[in-house]
């Protein structure tokens, strides 16, 4: 049997909050103050084990413990409890110019991180032109690091990180850092790694990142392990995670406001043609959004813009009532309050919880006013599918109803 590259038996971590202060005793007791400081476990009792070859995205709401087990791991700090064995070379990417002597230049920087990592100088020599070209610092790569942007020091870092040929690659949300166009780049590299068999653990709030590399999600909530699953499970679990600690919310109403030219004064969600306040659908329900607008200046032209998120802050739909034809209903309205509803179609949002955000613009894509995640809901699909594993849920963003036709012999 191959042994796992990553395996964390009871691993915990635990810091003190609050300063020490360095009181003798007596000064101590005569000040009523002490050394007392209350304990924080960022980690409590994790056990895992991961596979060679297996991307696995570590996610969670802030504050779960993600980048302290990287740092771990990392051996960048040490466990309180528990071990964690890794079987193999580690290149890990936490923090903007982690590892880099900032006196150093950046070759310098690159063939010291070789020599960390056990490599001789042949061999970090022979990777070194690729390294540069990917990170783009050609023309710096022969001065001091520490003049270096925060940009050129990311592009470095995981350009040295992921071109060692580490058996174990470790990347944090750093990323997140770097422009469009790097990410990419930095995803396609992870990516590259993962199908040749490297393992890799991924860190990031981009949840579409996650499921595009990994196979696997640890979702982590308060230091310990809420799932370990399937990724397409583990993004829903994190969903539910953001959303447990909030209420749903189908009504909200807001402060009547003359000062400006259009205002929304209440927005509810609903079954269609029911006219109550809901905030729980199932999957063949239409849901509708009714708002309340007040038009006071005619003279404008407004447009009405919504969108939803899910749990996972991830957007379902941004639209406005004037994409199709290009004229808002709003349009030459008389000064007034009108109820003003949209009706989202069954059969399209998956099984979530989602929010509504809601606004006004005036003339062409002019801001006006909005207000974010007004109101609430959630959707309960019922429907499974048979897999080798049994039942499941359905995957997807959305779940929409296609239309199949027979097939006829030609």
């Amino acid at each position: 049997m191959t042994q796992p590259r990553i395996t964390t038996e009871g691993l915990g971590k635990m810091y003190f909050l609050g300063e020490q202060r360095p009181l003798n005793d007596l000064a101590a007791r005569f000040l009523g103050l002490g050394n007392r400081r209350e304990q924080f476990w960022a980690l409590k009792d994790i056990n895992l084990q991961v596979a060679d070859g297996e991307c696995v995205g570590i996610i969670g709401p802030n504050g779960a413990g993600k980048s302290t087990l990287l740092k771990v791991l990392s051996r960048i700090t040490s466990p309180t409890t528990g071990i964690a064995k890794l079987n193999g070379r580690v290149g890990s990417l936490l923090e903007v110019g982690t590892g880099f002597n900032p006196e150093l230049t950046g070759r310098e920087n690159v063939m010291m991180n070789g020599a960390i990592l056990g490599m001789t100088q042949s061999e970090v020599q022979d990777r070194f032109d690729e390294m540069v070209d990917f990170a783009e610092v050609e023309k710096f790569i022969d001065t001091p690091v520490k003049w270096y942007s925060s940009g050129m020091r990311l592009r470095l870092a995981f350009a040295v990180a992921a071109h060692l040929e580490p058996e174990i690659l470790i990347v944090d949300e750093v990323l997140a850092v770097g422009d469009m166009s790097f990410q990419q780049k930095c995803l396609g590299k992870i990516d590259d790694m993962s199908s040749g068999g490297r393992t890799v653990l991924f860190v990031s709030h981009n949840l579409a990142a996650i499921k595009r590399l990994c196979s696997r999600a640890v979702v982590l909530d308060h230091g310990e392990i809420y799932s370990d699953t399937d990724v397409e499970t583990g993004v829903a679990d994190y969903g539910k995670l953001l959303g447990a600690g909030s209420q749903l919310t189908s009504v909200a109403e807001f402060e009547i406001d003359r000062s400006r030219d259009a205002f929304i004064n209440r927005i509810m969600t609903a079954k269609a043609g029911q006219n109550t306040a809901c905030d729980s659908f199932g999957w063949d329900d239409d849901i509708e959004i009714e708002f309340s607008i007040h038009i006071e200046n005619t003279s404008k032209a407004f447009s009405f813009v919504i969108w939803v998120d899910n749990a996972a802050g991830e957007t379902m739909f941004f639209l406005t009532d004037d994409h199709v034809t290009g004229v808002s209903p709003l349009a030459g309205a008389e000064r007034g309050t009108y109820l003003y509803r949209v009706t989202i179609p069954k059969r399209i949002l998956r099984d979530d919880t989602y929010s509504v955000t809601a606004g006004i613009m005036k003339g062409i894509g002019g801001a006006h006013m909005k207000h974010a995640n007004a109101v609430q809901f959630s959707v309960e699909d019922k429907v499974t599918f048979f897999s080798s594993s049994g039942r499941r849920p359905r995957r997807g963003v959305i779940l929409p109803e296609l239309g199949w036709s027979s097939l006829k012999k030609q």
